[in-house]
């Protein structure tokens, strides 16, 4: 059964970037996790959340459903996203500017190709 249309990784997109940052916001951000009980999610599962609401996805949520060297790409984030979300002394606030810079820089790149 597939878990998406295709069962191919999808591009992320500026717009699900702010999104992820929203999600942050109503769910929660959690560290040293991907989820927590009560919903919480780290940056990685926000952005999985984000693309999967945008492309309409209601089945159960994988990581494999994006492009993660994009992602790495789009962040700066070479080694990894979950890292760097658990990094000591990180925060929600922290993780949200990360997101929000990461749609902005994307919309300049896209503006420009």
């Amino acid at each position: 059964m597939a878990l998406w249309p295709n069962d191919k990784p999808v591009p992320v997109l500026a717009e699900d970037y702010d999104r992820a940052a929203e999600l942050l916001d109503i769910f929660g951000w959690a560290q040293l996790q991907s989820v927590t009980s009560e919903g919480a999610t780290c940056m990685g599962l926000a952005i999985v959340r984000a693309v999967a609401e945008r492309r309409g996805i209601k089945t159960k949520l994988s990581s494999g459903i994006i492009e993660w060297e994009q992602v790495y790409r789009d962040t700066g984030l070479h080694y990894s996203v979950a890292h760097w979300n658990d990094t000591p002394g990180r925060t929600k606030e922290e993780v949200q500017e990360k997101l929000r810079s990461t749609a902005a820089n994307r919309r300049e790149r896209e503006a420009v190709a």
